[in-house]
């Protein structure tokens, strides 16, 4: 079977090149290695990096003043003053609020195309999960991405997915001991 391949090569190679069809997938012996069709696997490089600020300010004054007087009585009552009254109202705010919060993920991770849409964009989604000393890392992508940016060594950049969905999470020991107690939770929600 081996050397019939090789002069078939040998032969296509001679003409221009020709379609031979494998026997596992019918693709060509010149196409590339690109993930195409459903069931076909791509490597993802997960790089994303966010970073996220807010800065709020408010300051609110008012002050008013109200005053009036009054004069003396006039004729035989002059003793008895008219009226008279004084007020004075003041209110002073200064709110300040600051937010901000940075992530980073990079990994590396084999997706699995689940569907091909009509217009040739690929449909992935993959999960990695990983254990180390009780540990539990679980890394989920999904996502749909263009055939022409995937690159010739298979891969694709995680930016170039779109809807994408990457979610990381961790379970175990390492993960609990960061995690506040029952009590304190509770008087966080309280409060």
């Amino acid at each position: 079977m081996k050397l019939t391949m090789s002069l078939v090569m040998a032969f296509c190679l001679i003409n221009g090149g020709c379609i031979i069809a494998s026997e596992v997938n019918q693709r060509s012996i010149f196409t590339d290695v690109k993930a195409h069709g459903v069931g076909d696997i791509i490597t993802v490089l997960i790089v994303e990096d966010s970073r996220a600020s807010n800065k709020a300010k408010t300051i609110t004054k008012k002050k008013t003043d109200a005053k009036t007087e009054g004069t003396a009585g006039l004729g035989a009552l002059d003793f008895i003053p008219l009226w008279g009254a004084s007020g004075s109202d003041e209110i002073q705010y200064d709110g300040q609020g600051q937010t901000e919060k940075s992530g980073v993920l990079r990994a590396k991770m084999t997706v699995v195309v689940i569907d091909v849409r009509e217009n040739g964009d690929l449909v992935i989604e993959g999960n990695r999960v990983v254990t180390v000393n009780n540990e539990k890392e679980t890394l989920f992508l999904s996502g749909i991405i263009r055939s022409r940016d995937i690159s010739e060594d298979n891969t694709i950049y995680s930016y170039q997915i779109a809807n994408a969905q990457i979610s990381s999470k961790s379970k175990g020991t390492v993960t609990d001991g960061n995690r506040p107690g029952f009590i304190t939770r509770l008087i966080s929600w309280i409060f």
